[in-house]
């Protein structure tokens, strides 16, 4: 009997201890604007990398047409610009209030600019 009841007892410490290694081991979930960031970079860098395979091909294959890798390549890098832009004027709404004079400081700091 002595036996079964440690059983038991080591069953329900177990358990415990499972269900305490799974909390700690639980992440928190990414934002979904992080994930988008990190594809958009992820992109951008493989459409780089495949316009520089390209680039390096056309010396090897002169009739490989290479004039609008530049262009793609901009655009590319452009709207990571626009994205990285809009994740710091997001990150300014969500933190504002944390702030409270902020905004009176950034005013005195225009006019000061402006007198200037």
């Amino acid at each position: 009997m002595e036996q079964k009841e440690l059983s038991l007892i080591d069953k329900e410490q177990l358990e415990e201890m499972l269900q305490q290694l799974k909390e700690k081991s639980k992440k928190p979930k990414k934002e979904f604007t992080k994930k988008m960031y990190e594809i958009n970079v992820i992109f951008a860098f493989f459409v780089t990398l495949i316009s520089l395979t390209l680039i390096l091909l056309s010396a090897f294959f002169p009739s490989l047409e290479t004039s609008s890798l530049p262009a793609i390549n901009a655009t590319v890098w452009a709207e990571v610009g626009v994205y990285s832009a809009f994740m710091i004027w997001k990150a300014k709404c969500e933190n504002i209030h944390k702030y409270p004079n902020i905004i009176e400081e950034v005013k005195e700091a225009d006019n000061i600019v402006n007198e200037i």
